[in-house]
């Protein structure tokens, strides 16, 4: 019965592994792309500036180079923020904060303002 019971637990610690483990879903998938926008320090000399006038971004639609950095300036009253709209992509602005974004591919990226849902863009050439 002793061996028997040796015989179970040793099969039972080879299945097991030696309880590190590995999980196969923490590990970093190889094929997934870096993201597109990067939140960066504004350095000041960016490409672009995007702010809000009423119920519009100004400008609506700014075109930049690859690698390109756009400044976001929602002003403290106005009510308006910046949220991302394209799949994929996380770049967004509370309401009176400035922030930098860097493009790193070429595209469009769009983006809306949460409460009023008026649009903007940013074309990466």
């Amino acid at each position: 019965m002793r061996t028997l019971l040796l015989a179970v637990t040793s099969i039972a610690l080879c299945a097991c592994g030696s309880g590190g483990g590995s999980d196969i879903d923490a590990a970093p998938r190889i094929d997934s792309a870096p993201p597109s926008v990067q939140s960066v320090t504004c350095p000041g000399g960016e490409d672009a500036t995007v702010t809000t006038s009423g119920f519009m971004f100004s400008p609506m639609a700014s075109t930049i180079p690859v690698d390109g950095i756009v400044k976001f300036v929602m002003i403290a009253d106005s009510g308006h923020n910046v949220v991302s709209t394209t799949a994929g992509e996380t770049f967004n602005v509370g309401f009176g904060e400035t922030k930098c974004f860097q493009f790193t591919r070429a595209g469009t990226f769009t983006f809306k303002c949460g409460p009023h849902n008026f649009t903007g863009s940013v074309v990466v050439q």
